[in-house]
């Protein structure tokens, strides 16, 4: 949480020195999604570094993803974290 913190008080610095904007109201809503084995895998699959791999990397890591995930109860729980800024154009 702390490296968020941080993006969000360096986001909300950049606003408002733009001098475009007055400085942000920010909310932040953290959120977790569970996922499955096939769901995680689904959503792993569309992340660049998966897709520069060559396919014996991607063959080895989903191997080991179905095996941490089935030996922890068989989902993943993966935390997010939205963050609105609102500023006033000056």
């Amino acid at each position: 949480m702390e490296r968020i913190k941080e993006k969000i008080k360096n986001t909300v610095n950049e606003i408002a020195n733009s001098k475009l904007f007055s400085e942000p109201a920010v909310m932040v809503y953290p959120w977790e999604q569970e996922y499955s084995t096939d769901e995680y895998l689904g959503f792993i699959k569309t992340g660049n570094g998966y897709l520069s791999l060559d396919n014996q990397k991607r063959l080895f890591i989903e191997e080991k993803v179905r095996e941490i995930i089935r030996r922890n109860g068989g989902t993943i729980v993966r935390p997010y974290t939205c963050v609105c800024y609102l500023a006033v154009k000056i």
